[in-house]
């Protein structure tokens, strides 16, 4: 059996500034931040098109 993939709901893009990847992905892209907390001492972004569930995180 063949499996297709027709849609990706989310990626993870790691980077090494936060601050700047959140103000690129927000006010150059235009892109809403949907997610922004800290877990276990890890802060957690996540981004994405206005009015879609696609998300980066």
């Amino acid at each position: 059996m063949l499996v297709m993939i027709d849609e990706i709901e989310g990626v993870i893009v790691m980077v090494s500034d936060q601050e700047k990847a959140l103000e690129f992905y927000t006010k150059k892209i235009g892109f809403a931040k949907k997610v922004d907390t800290m877990s276990s001492g890890f802060r957690w972004i996540v981004v994405g098109p206005r009015d879609s569930n696609a998300v980066i995180s």
